[in-house]
């Protein structure tokens, strides 16, 4: 019985230390992300990729246009990039 105590009282210390050495490289890799992040090199390049992503939208819904009938000159030719939200709002977030 007392075998079995040491053993649980073992597994039980290791499972604390583990898990606070856990926790502790987690908040590591989240802070060395949100570092990269704020890393003016990655925000250029994350809005260079927002500019072609938004032009790139702009190239398909003109094509989806032409391609499906009954689209073409119905006037509403803003309407679907009035509700989408402007690129570089601040709303990026690091999880």
């Amino acid at each position: 019985m007392v075998r079995k105590s040491m053993m649980a009282a073992t597994f039980a210390a290791g499972y604390v230390l583990g898990a606070r050495a856990g926790r502790d490289r987690y908040d590591a890799i989240v802070a060395k992300a949100q570092e990269l992040w704020r890393d003016p090199r990655v925000q250029d390049k994350v809005s260079q990729a927002q500019d072609v992503a938004k032009e790139k939208a702009n190239q398909v819904q003109a094509a989806a246009k032409e391609k499906l009938p009954g689209t073409s000159g119905s006037g509403t030719s803003d309407s679907a990039s009035a509700s989408t939200p402007a690129a570089g709002t601040g709303s990026e977030s690091v999880p």
